[in-house]
Formats: structure tokens, sequence, C-alpha cells
């Protein structure tokens, strides 16, 4: 026999009264024959006994040793005999199967990230190698590096520090390459920087550091030396130029982004905190500034956004995690193809990617992320209902400390400030709330209000 929701609602005030022992004999009656037809109310009601105890604890702690035995907190509560509480049915096998195939999907996400290493970038045939130039003798030499991705920063760079060569009057420029790949644009215009150069230019490429970029940028100077020569003044780059260069690093951008929608996910959790969400925003914009210089794949990146959106969902949802890994599941594959083409896995012609090590680092943090957020949610459907304010006019309770006239009340699963209205209650004393000034309780005991009603002093 089914329950409708009204009736559930009538009978959800009367839970808290029956656990704290405040219910009357016909209440008592009430709420076992509705819980021998209700699994819902059922399991509010042992959410209330596992609460209770916790509560009790707690105020044990403020209490006076005479006052905990006023209290009788030492007798917990005991169920009827004949009443059987259901158990909640867990999640149905169609759930428990998705949940283990999105595992393993992402799983193999995962293997596919580790497994997968960048092309090399396209090399511009150059013919033989460039000769090898001798450091001079005598004469300032000026040294350069190019780290990293081949970026407008970069030429900034270069362009300057070939402008500085020349005011120096320096004999060589030595440009110390380790670049991990190039954009078009700045890679033709750093080579033709590099060619065109008054003063003469030597690149050094450091053993096992050679790749595509460094070679293409090497046949763009006169030759290559084997050594940096001791004399060589180092020219590095300059504040602006060194921050602009580390933002546009596609792996800078793609952690701004998650950490920027992390943020941006813990203020809509908790409104009103403000440092999340300014922090947030200011981590997307700079990741959306890098992105719009990159060669960026943008159903990635929408990909990336949906996934930690569907984590959210589920602090709302609280649902068996499905949500969760759905979003680690669109995570990972939007991580992946970030830079890349579309309708492939592998990076662009250019070579920009995200670093394989801080990627599933990054992922299996948000998947981190997703696991507590169920944490998080499963509690919050654990707590017992909170009934709304309008119905604690009228409800009955217990005093858990002196009110003289000002202390503490039970009422309706929680702990109140209150005010005792005409008369001083002792504690374990039952009251009922006559009206709510805010967050305070205005009580008087329930005792005197019987009594009173007999008497025909209350109408």
């Amino acid at each position: 026999m089914k329950t409708s929701m009204r009736e559930c609602a009538a009978l959800e005030p009367l839970l808290s009264a029956y656990v704290d022992h405040e219910a009357n004999a016909q209440e008592m009656r009430q709420v076992e024959e509705h819980l021998a037809i209700c699994a819902d109310c059922t399991t509010r009601l042992r959410r209330l006994q596992r609460l209770s105890p916790i509560l009790d604890r707690q105020l044990q702690g403020v209490l006076a040793p005479g006052e905990v035995e006023a209290l009788r907190l030492s007798r917990p509560f005991r169920p009827p005999p004949d009443l059987v509480f259901a158990e909640a049915p867990g999640p149905p096998f169609l759930a428990r199967l998705a949940t283990v195939a999105l595992a393993l999907a992402i799983a193999g996400v995962l293997a596919l990230v580790l497994l997968r290493t960048p092309p090399p970038a396209q090399q511009i045939q150059t013919g033989a190698p460039p000769p090898t130039v001798t450091a001079p003798a005598e004469g300032p030499v000026v040294r350069i590096t190019i780290d990293g991705l081949v970026d407008p920063p970069t030429v900034e760079y270069v362009q300057r520090g070939i402008a500085e060569a020349n005011q120096r009057h320096a004999a060589l420029v030595v440009v110390s390459l380790t670049p991990s790949a190039g954009l078009s644009t700045p890679m033709a215009e750093v080579a033709q920087t590099l060619s065109g150069s008054s003063v003469p230019t030597a690149a050094y490429v450091p053993d096992g550091r050679s790749n595509a970029t460094a070679e293409t940028l090497a046949a763009a100077t006169e030759g290559t030396i084997e050594a940096i020569p001791p004399q060589a003044q180092v020219l590095q780059m300059d504040l602006q130029e060194a921050l602009w260069h580390r933002l546009l690093d596609p792996t800078t951008a793609y952690v701004l982004l998650l950490l920027g929608l992390y943020a941006v996910l813990g203020e809509i959790s908790h409104p009103g905190t403000l440092f999340p969400g300014v922090t947030g925003a200011a981590c997307l914009l700079a990741a959306g500034v890098a992105f719009l210089t990159l060669p960026t794949n943008w159903l990635g990146v929408l990909a990336v956004i949906v996934g930690v959106g569907l984590m959210g969902l589920e602090l709302h949802s609280g649902r068996h995690g499905l949500l969760v890994l759905c979003g680690t599941l669109c995570l990972g594959l939007g991580s992946v193809v970030l830079f890349s083409a579309t309708g492939s896995l592998a990076p662009m012609a250019t070579g920009v990617s995200v670093a394989p090590g801080v990627l599933v680092v990054m992922v299996l943090a948000g998947l981190g992320l997703g696991l507590l957020i169920i944490r998080v949610a499963r509690r919050i459907q654990h707590l017992p209902p909170i009934g709304r304010l309008e119905q604690l006019i009228g409800a009955r309770g217990v005093a858990r400390t002196g009110l003289a006239p000002d202390g503490v009340v039970h009422v309706q699963g929680q702990l109140w400030s209150a005010h005792s209205r005409g008369t001083t209650l002792a504690p374990g004393e039952a009251v009922r709330v006559v009206a709510r000034h805010g967050l305070v309780l205005e009580v008087e005991s329930a005792n005197y209000r019987a009594a009173a009603t007999q008497k025909g002093v209350v109408s």
C-alpha cells in the first residue's frame, strides 16, 4: 500500500517527537501504523535515531553532571519489537552495470594518455646540417635561450636579444635551443630574425634535447657550437615576457582551466564565499586568453566544462555516482583532445600538447573530487528532514538546559536557543513553542498549559 506525500509531510513532525519521547500514546500509535506501510518514513526515522545519540553526546560536554542525569541521556530509544524496519532499496542492477562500464572506460582513457606520444613536428628540409662555428677568442658574446613553446613572447625576446647584441657590438650571439614545440607564425618570425641578424649567430643544442623544432631554428643560424663560451653574457626574458610565455604554456593553460572550473563549482556550492568565485573567474579568464593564442580544439574545452558540471550536479542529485563517473569520462576525453585536430587523438601539426603526467594527475584529482562530492551528497541525504519554520509554532519539545528565562530546548530533532515565557523551566521539562523571534524560540511549559486547559483557564 502506497502513502501520499501529504500524509508523509503531516507525519514528519511526529517522527522527531517519537524518537525524543515527546509523543503521546495516540501519536505513537499513529506513527507506528504509518511506518508499517511507508518505507520512506521508516528510513527517515532510522536516520533520526542515528542522529539523536550524537546530539546527546555533544550536549553532555556543555551540561553539568546533575543536568545530564536529569535529562536521562543514558536511556536511548528502543523501537517496539513488532516494528519491522524496511531496508532502503539498493541501486538497480543496470545502474551498477553502467557504473562498472564507465569505470572501465575511464581506465581506458587514462591508459590512452599514458601510451600516447606526440608525433614529431614537421621539419623543414634544410639540406646539409649547419656547419660548426668556432667561438671568438675576444669580444663580447651574448647568450639567449629559447625554451618551451616558441610563441609570441619568444619572438619579442629574441628580437630584443639581437638588438641588444648589436648595441653591445657583440662578436657572437649563442642561441641555446631547448624548445618543446612551436607555433607556426612565431617559428617563422624567430627564424627570420636569426637569419637576418647582422651579428653572427650560432646554435647550441644540449645533448639529448634535439628535436624537429630545435633543428629548424638551428638551420636559421650560421652554424652550431659545441659548447657555450665562458665569457658569454646571459640575456634573460624580462618579467612581462616571462609571465606571458608561462601563461601560453599548454600545460599551464590546462591547469588554470581546471582550477578555475573547480573554484567556480565551490562558489556555486557555497554561495557568498566570494574568494573561490573571484579566483575561479581570474583563472578562467587567463586560460581563455591562452586558448585564443594556442591551437585549441574547442570541443575538448567544452567536454572538460561538461565533465566538471556533471560532477557538480551529483551534489544536488545524490545518486550512486553515475554523474561523477560520466563527468570524469568527459574530463579525460576532453583533456586528451584539448590540442588535437578535430576527429583525431593525435596533437596538431605544431606538436602542442599537455604534459601527460600533469594530465593524468589532474584527471585523477577530478575523480577524487567527484568521490568527495558523492560522500557529501550522501551525508546530506542522510540528514534528518528539517521542518518548515512555520511548523514550529505549537510544536512540543524538551528543555535541554534550565530556562531562567533563557536556555536551550530540543524541538523537532534540533537544538534551539529559547526564552521562557513567564516561568522558570527545569532541565528535562516538556515545553511548547508559542512564538519564534528569528532563531530564538519563545516557549512555555507544556505541563502548565495542559493543567491550565483542564481548569478552563485556556480555551
